[in-house]
């Protein structure tokens, strides 16, 4: 299976502090077999909440090192703008990135984006069910 392209929401980084399925997703993008989508937007997020979390030093360095890695996080610029979610229009970043970037999936546990379920084809998936499709080598 190919390294699928994702976006990750904010809650699965923060979550990921305390383990479970989140911290699954990340030790994956730190081993290279998810390829994951960045948008400046989502970093200002990222770095926004997870400064309420104070999180190790550790897991700050271990994201630090997986933003600027060309070959586990790419870069890119969003070119279209969306108002699907007017209860959180903060989570239109993730569907933006996720169509500049050719997502093959958004993963997340906010319930705004979850009933989308799809956005552009893409699928939106907790990351409990990401980690089901991964295991049997199903994306998308």
């Amino acid at each position: 299976m190919n390294r699928p392209r994702v976006v990750l929401d904010t809650n699965i980084l923060v979550s990921s502090l305390w383990g479970g399925g989140p911290r699954r997703l990340l030790n994956l993008w730190h081993r290279g077999r998810l390829h994951v989508l960045m948008s400046q937007p989502i970093l200002e997020e990222y770095l926004a909440v997870l400064g309420r979390f104070h999180p190790a030093e550790d897991d700050l360095d271990t994201l630090t090192a997986l933003l600027g890695h060309p070959r586990l996080t790419e870069w890119v610029v969003p070119a279209m703008r969306v108002h699907v979610i007017p209860d959180d229009p903060t989570d239109h970043r993730f569907l933006e990135c996720a169509v500049a970037g050719h997502a093959d999936a958004i993963i997340s546990g906010d319930r705004h984006l979850l009933r989308l379920k799809r956005f552009h084809e893409i699928p939106i998936l907790s990351p409990s069910a990401f980690l089901r499709q991964f295991e049997r080598g199903v994306t998308g």
